[in-house]
């Protein structure tokens, strides 16, 4: 039996890991220059407490276990409410930022930039490069929004989306399962009756193979004898 592997969960949206200048965090953030063409989400579950806002935190990079329920908060100030509630349905980064910049005008625009990028990385505000729950492949997941973000148009971002690829390649060739094709004969013991295949069913068994098959062939017979 062959072993099944897949992008492990880490890398799917748990990690923080640095691809280039786009670091994953553990909430499946990105930090980059395309980073506005990303969709964000306020984390449904969060809840504001004693004038802060507090969502539960994810398991640290590497750990096996959830271990104990821990939780990140912020100043539950005026901006962070309307990030919150603009970003209760899905919107791009870019377009949040010019809502609460036209909103809060008195507040400078990199500012307000980075608290975005703040509430990303506490998990307040979730990013698309967060695996969903009906994605099987979360690499490809990652690989198709990073690649409709534009990160193959920036050099610096380039060679990490190759390098992905070229993973996900390793591991549906790893996941590729042997083909097994045969055609058998009805021999019912008759007198003079052959037992195996002549040179025409052979012909036509390996002309099937080569049209069903796009690689390198392997051949081997097997001879079942009854005692």
């Amino acid at each position: 039996m062959r072993g099944y592997r897949r992008g492990d969960a880490e890398g799917e949206g748990g990690a923080h890991r640095r691809l280039g200048v786009v670091a994953l965090h553990q909430n499946g953030s990105a930090v980059c220059s395309r980073a506005d063409c990303l969709f964000v989400v306020a984390d449904s579950a969060a809840v504001v407490r004693d004038g802060r806002v507090i969502v539960a935190a994810r398991s640290r990079v590497g750990q096996r276990t959830p271990g104990m329920l821990r939780e990140t908060s912020t100043r539950n100030t005026a901006a962070v409410g309307l990030a919150l509630r603009l970003a209760a349905c899905p919107i791009r980064l870019d377009q949040l930022l010019a809502r609460i910049a036209h909103e809060v005008p008195q507040v400078p625009v990199p500012t307000v930039e980075a608290m975005l990028h703040g509430l990303i990385d506490g998990a307040f505000l979730i990013t698309n490069l967060r695996r969903p729950m009906t994605a099987v492949d979360g690499l490809t997941h990652v690989i198709d929004v990073l690649s409709s973000a534009g990160a193959a148009d920036l050099p610096e971002l380039a060679s990490s989306l190759d390098q992905l690829r070229a993973i996900r390649q390793l591991l549906l060739r790893h996941n590729v399962q042997s083909q097994l094709i045969y055609r058998g004969i009805v021999h019912c013991g008759r007198k003079h009756e052959r037992r195996s295949f002549n040179e025409h069913d052979n012909i036509a068994l390996l002309n099937a193979a080569h049209q069903r098959l796009d690689g390198p062939t392997v051949f081997s017979s097997i001879r079942s004898t009854d005692q």
